[in-house]
Parts: C-alpha cells; structure tokens; sequence
C-alpha cells in the first residue's frame, strides 16, 4: 500500500472516529442536561486545554501502538 493510501485511509479514519464521538457524546449530554452536561463541559474543556500532539502519544504509550490506534489517537 502507498504512503499516501494509508495517509488517506487515517484521516478519513480519524474525522470518523471525532465525528461519530463527538456526536454521541453531544447528544446524550444534550439529552440529559444538569449536572452530566456540566461534567461533560468540564472535561471537554479540560481536553482542549491539553495539546494535541500530547494526548496523541499519551495515548500511544497507553495502548499498544498499531495503525487503528493512531487513527484512535488522532481521532
């Protein structure tokens, strides 16, 4: 497989992964309200404040690295 067939195949991966997540998670913190939702604010906020390419190999060194965890990492 070509370096930019597998580059391909990971971003498309990765926005799957964020946009199937992001939907969930937005959803049932809509849903439910009150004190879930705050929680789910605070941690998001939480998430943002941390840089990117740390939670990614933070995420690496947690699991074992292979090309669906990146996709993971980066998603």
């Amino acid at each position: 497989m070509s370096i930019t067939r597998l580059s391909c195949l990971a971003a498309f991966g990765a926005v799957a992964i964020s946009i199937l997540t992001g939907t969930f998670i937005g959803s049932v913190s809509a849903y439910m309200g009150g004190l879930f939702d705050l929680v789910m604010q605070r941690i998001t906020d939480a998430l943002e404040a941390l840089p990117a390419l740390f939670l990614g190999i933070l995420v690496l060194t947690i699991v074992k690295p292979s090309y669906g965890s990146l996709m993971f990492a980066i998603g």
